[in-house]
């Protein structure tokens, strides 16, 4: 049968394990069963059973199924629930009520807040903190890095994104099917990154931004025009579907740009401001507050 959570599926295929007693540690063993080399979520004679590293614990109360496998000295809360060839590193922490899908990765070193959900083969790299009920879709890759990569309370990644090294993702903030967030880029709380739109590294998205489907903003991920370069947009701004935004250009708050607007490097965006449907800008371009550009 399939259980589904909000938009994350989560495929449950096979009886659930025993409860496992608080506070019990486990040592370590082989997770794949039948000869196979690696637990393959649609192939349940991979399945080993579910192994443990030392110094891990496990509330009675989660539910983790077949062929998963958790490192050392990590905690699972109550309620949790990992899917089928389940990989958990070392040092995590799945707070209450967190849902994994099957085939889900998580490094080492990451704290999952409370309710949070992860789609099926999501990828999560090393010391990734998110806040409480973020949802993170099915096929999300969130890079692995030095730094700590931080996802804000309720925020939602849609199936297919990519989140880059050292990223920041601000409370409610939601990113689009598909879309990409650079190595260092900061989206703030409540903004919204359309389907398949790309922002570049180091771009800095403030609050309540709106930034359209397939849009660019400043890397060199399709459908980017130009080399990878941050970009920073103010708060409350609104930028429409198919527009591309230049290294090293700005806005200022509340700005609406419109769809399918090319802007050049280094331009410059005033409060409130408007750019309207189509517009094109070259490079170094100033367009003062309170003013239209391309408006006809």
């Amino acid at each position: 049968m399939k259980r589904t959570y909000g938009k994350i599926l989560i495929a449950v295929a096979v009886p659930l394990l025993a409860a496992v007693a608080p506070g019990i540690t486990f040592a370590a063993n082989a997770n794949v069963a039948g000869g196979y080399s690696v637990c393959d979520p649609s192939i349940p004679d991979s399945w080993g059973p579910v192994t443990w590293g030392s110094g891990t614990t496990v509330v009675s109360t989660a539910k983790i199924y077949p062929g998963t496998s958790i490192g050392s000295n990590s905690s699972v809360g109550a309620y949790v629930v990992i899917g089928v060839c389940g990989t958990i590193g070392d040092s995590d922490k799945l707070n209450t009520s967190v849902k994994l899908g099957d085939g889900v990765t998580v490094g080492n070193g990451s704290t999952l807040g409370g309710s949070t959900w992860v789609g099926d083969k999501s990828t999560i790299g090393n010391t990734l903190i998110t806040g409480s009920s973020a949802r993170i879709g099915k096929n999300v890759t969130i890079k692995d890095g030095p730094g700590t990569l931080t996802i804000g309370g309720s925020s939602v990644i849609y199936d297919g994104a990519t989140i880059g090294v050292n990223a920041k993702l601000g409370s409610s903030a939601v990113i689009g099917l598909g879309a990409s967030v650079g190595d260092g880029a900061s989206i703030g709380g409540t903004s919204h990154i359309g389907d398949g739109a790309a922002v570049g590294p180091n771009s800095v998205i403030s609050s309540s931004v709106v930034i359209g489907a397939n849009s660019c903003l400043g890397g060199s991920v399709a459908p980017c025009l130009n080399p990878a370069g941050a970009v920073a947009v103010g708060y409350d701004a609104n930028i429409g579907t198919g527009t591309a935004i230049g290294d090293g250009s700005k806005t200022a708050g509340s700005v609406n740009i419109g769809s399918s607007v090319q802007m050049g490097q280094r331009d410059s965006v005033g409060y409130k401001a408007r750019i309207c449907d189509g517009a094109v800008l070259g490079n170094d371009m100033t367009i003062p507050s309170y003013s239209k550009f391309g408006c006809y």
